[in-house]
């Protein structure tokens, strides 16, 4: 949501959903309209499953997997699924925003990647 001031977000659990699942964030925003991201399903440390609704732009999934690498580091895969290919313009828009998706998506590892490298070294029991 850069460049838009006023943005409201909203979080919410549902009674008797067992976090992180049915978890979800909703938007309004003047320039990126509204629109709904939920967790579907999640495996602790390993992934996440999550729906996104992006109103009138469409629907997409998102899968977050972690896998462990030889020298200890955490290999991030991301994958997003979406509607939009059944819709010609659509198709074409999203060919032209791939680069800036991408751009999007690294961002917000790197900042994934800083907010996981401060935090405390858990100790094994």
């Amino acid at each position: 949501f850069r460049g838009d001031t006023l943005v409201e977000t909203k979080y919410t659990t549902p009674a008797g959903a067992i976090p992180p699942a049915g978890q979800m964030m909703t938007w309004s925003s003047r320039s990126q309209g509204t629109g709904r991201i939920k967790v579907t399903g999640a495996v602790p440390v390993q992934a996440l499953m999550v729906a996104c609704d992006f109103g009138e732009t469409g629907d997409a999934g998102c899968n977050v997997t972690l896998t462990g690498t030889a020298g200890g580091g955490t290999e991030v895969r991301c994958r997003l699924t979406s509607g939009a290919c059944r819709n010609l313009s659509r198709r074409y828009f999203g060919l032209l925003v791939r680069s800036s998706v991408r751009q999007l998506v690294s961002e917000g590892l790197a900042g994934l990647k800083a907010h996981c490298e401060a935090l405390p070294a858990v100790v094994g029991p």
